[in-house]
């Protein structure tokens, strides 16, 4: 199922094998304690993501971008009837 979450740009960081990502955290440890780049408490309650460029305009997206894909998928659900995945807990393999 798609999802959206909303995370902070933190900026561009140096990743582990020579090359350059894009770091992102979650906005409520954000909020609570600023940047993780330059943190010195709650690290453990922060949720950092370091993403490659490729993936921006894929699995990154801006806000406009969000509103339009959320949007086209009410768009389909109601194209489709509102459809309801199946539980399949006896035939799950």
């Amino acid at each position: 199922m798609p999802g959206v979450q909303p995370l902070v740009f933190l900026g561009e960081v140096d990743d582990q094998i020579g090359g350059k990502a894009l770091a992102f955290q979650d906005t409520v440890s954000y909020v609570r304690f600023g940047s993780r780049l330059s943190a010195s408490q709650g690290i453990d309650e922060m949720e950092v993501c370091f993403i490659p460029y490729e993936e921006v305009g894929s699995n990154v997206l801006t806000i406009e971008q969000a509103a339009s894909q959320v949007a086209a998928a009410a768009q389909r659900a109601i194209a489709l009837g509102h459809p309801v995945l199946p539980v399949l807990r006896e035939a799950w393999r």
